[in-house]
């Protein structure tokens, strides 16, 4: 069900209420972007890096087992710390400046803003010889399109560099990756796929995924909801948040002021508020083949893209091998040629809120078998999904339904990726309300806007779906009169 809604966003941070429709971004879409607020005061104070040669290609099996900085060479570089004038929380944005050498450590100086230092990694890594790193994001998280997921991903790169790199220390990580889903979904499967686990380090991917499925102050509102929770529940854990995306928008925006895309300027935009580092994976992926190639408009020869990208956004063993080139050259920067004497764990504050809202107001989600709590009836089973999501959900046959109770304004589901493409019916308190037709499985708003309290709602897979089975992964709720706003 396609809406082009933002108006409708705007009235509803406006008057804390509206509809929600999940849609589709559009690839040309005009919506102008939020900008980031303004900040008053800053502070400074110094950190020391040292710079030295990388120990190894992105293809090397040799690798670099210091767990020490390099003290070879040294520039300076500032920590700046911004502080916006309100009242709760307080307000802090920090930046970092890139580190200042011209050796192949600084390859993609270009396209990696590094703001708060790694200072609980390195302490993590250095002092107590461990590290839990978390990865959330869509399918060029998990690795879809690679040989191997787990070993060929630019996932599964990084934790093979940090295993070489610190022999001594425990690594573990945390696949928290989902294909063919973005912010929304993953804000709403935070606490379960990535807190309760208490990463040090967390890497963030959802610009592309958000690019196809929100608009542009939905995807705003989502994102900011999820860096700005995942630092308030975790003050102490690293973030990275990193930009990709895929041939379509790499032909319209690369080159141009507003590259990579809308959405990925959006992700860039909070980050640099919330004083995240940034990889900008997608325009350093076009400039690095554009040079191995020689082409460098060579996204316009799919025979040359497919070389590197199995379809229009995952990449193959090869792209996933310079995608982990930017990743690995941000994390020699950060673990090895910075000087971290003097700097110990420090918990992080969040700025003012720069979206019209946030995604929050009582919210809560309940996956696969919870969602048995809420039933009041149903026609349908429980039944494992066969997808690499590992979710169990509810199997709705064409004319079968389901009854639940909630209690909120606004109720959404996550529709299994194996029945996608359906139509369903919604009656909300024993009234008609709306017919939702969906291609994707990234969450559906299927009623916004209602009086709080208690409300019934059923949802009939209809008999005209082009789908046999109709599946509900998640079912999640909330009150947007009590969401925060910026207002």
């Amino acid at each position: 069900m396609k809406r082009s809604v933002l108006a409708v966003f705007l009235a509803l941070a406006i008057l804390g209420s509206a509809a929600c429709g999940a849609s589709e971004q559009a690839q040309n879409s005009s919506v102008s972007d939020v900008s980031v607020s303004d900040t008053k005061q800053s502070t400074e104070s110094q950190m020391t890096t040292s710079t030295g040669e990388p120990t190894e290609s992105s293809t090397s099996t040799t690798s670099t087992t210091s767990t020490k900085p390099s003290s070879t060479t040294s520039s300076t570089t500032k920590v700046t710390t911004t502080t916006t004038k309100t009242t709760e929380p307080p307000s802090v944005v920090i930046t970092w400046e890139k580190p200042k050498t011209s050796n192949t450590s600084n390859q993609y100086a270009s396209y990696i803003d590094y703001r708060t230092p790694l200072t609980n990694s390195y302490n993590k890594l250095t002092k107590e010889n461990k590290l839990t790193v978390a990865y959330i994001g869509g399918s060029v998280t998990n690795g879809s399109g690679a040989l191997n997921m787990e070993t060929d991903s630019w996932r599964g790169l990084t934790g093979q560099w940090l295993n070489r790199t610190f022999p001594k220390a425990d690594i573990t990580n945390i696949n928290a990756a989902i294909g063919a889903t973005g912010s929304m979904l993953g804000l709403f499967r935070l606490d379960k796929d990535v807190v309760k686990y208490k990463p040090d380090l967390l890497f963030v991917e959802f610009a592309i995924n958000d690019e196809y499925y929100g608009n542009i102050v939905q995807a705003r509102a989502s994102f900011e909801t999820l860096i700005r929770e995942a630092r308030q529940k975790m003050p102490y854990c690293d973030i990275v948040v990193l930009i990709t995306s895929d041939q379509a928008r790499v032909k319209q925006y690369y080159g141009k002021s507003g590259a990579p895309h809308q959405i990925g300027r959006a992700h860039m935009e909070i980050a640099e508020a919330y004083g995240i580092s940034v990889i900008n994976i997608a325009d350093a992926f076009v400039k690095e083949v554009g040079e191995i190639t020689g082409n460098n408009q060579w996204y316009n020869d799919n025979t040359l893209w497919r070389s590197y990208v199995t379809d229009g956004v995952h990449p193959n063993t090869a792209g996933y091998a310079l995608w982990f080139n930017y990743v690995k050259e941000y994390l020699e920067n950060s673990l090895l040629h910075t000087d971290y004497s003097g700097y110990n764990r420090t918990a992080r504050k969040v700025p003012a809120v720069q979206n019209y809202y946030l995604i929050d107001g009582e919210r809560k989600a309940f996956f696969g078998e919870e969602i048995e709590k809420l039933i009041v009836s149903s026609d349908g089973d429980f039944v494992q999904d066969t997808s690499s999501r590992g979710n169990d959900y509810l199997a709705l046959d064409k004319g079968e339904s389901v009854t639940l109770k909630f209690t909120g304004t606004q109720c959404a589901i996550w529709v299994s990726y194996d029945n996608v493409d359906f139509n369903i019916q919604c009656t909300v308190d024993g009234k008609e309300a709306n017919v939702v037709s969906g291609t994707y499985s990234d969450p559906y708003f299927l009623v916004s806007g209602l009086k709080a309290g208690e409300h019934t709602i059923t949802i009939t897979h209809a008999p005209n779906s082009r789908r046999t089975t109709f599946g509900i992964c998640g079912f999640f709720m909330r009150d947007e009169n009590k969401q925060t706003t910026s207002y």
